[in-house]
């Protein structure tokens, strides 16, 4: 999109629509959030730095957030953080459809003189958005 698309009020509109539906399932259904968010993040527009961070604020009802200003508790230690959320993105299928299990058993088995060209190569593959190489 150029710069003139996203000055329209149609796209403002559209833009403000959109945070408002993301703030009610953030309050009603965060659980949904937290399963879909590298689906919905993926898609995004790059413009959509707040909707990213709405989506990515979401946690669970039954988790009770931890104080920012407790220095004496470790995070690493709460129950709740140790239990990983549900994901609606295959990963597997992502790196099977874009062939980046070759590339990484390569670059796991590599020197590390080559290590970056199969590191770069797994990164440009794995953040293709061309609907040919597996995206969901």
């Amino acid at each position: 999109m150029d710069g003139d698309a996203y000055k329209s009020e149609a796209y403002k509109l559209f833009y403000k629509g959109t945070l408002r539906a993301l703030l009610v399932m953030l309050h009603d259904f965060p659980e949904f959030l937290i399963e879909a968010s590298f689906i919905l993040v993926e898609n995004l527009p790059d413009k959509f730095n707040q909707v990213r961070n709405i989506i990515f604020s979401a946690f669970p009802k039954s988790m009770q957030p931890p104080d920012p200003f407790r220095v004496t508790e470790q995070i690493e230690m709460r129950e709740e953080f140790r239990v990983l959320p549900n994901n609606l993105y295959d990963f597997q299928d992502r790196v099977v459809n874009t062939k980046l299990h070759e590339e990484i058993v390569k670059y796991l088995t590599a020197k590390n003189d080559v290590n970056e060209v199969y590191f770069r190569n797994i990164c440009s593959k794995f953040l293709t958005k061309d609907a040919n190489v597996g995206m969901i």
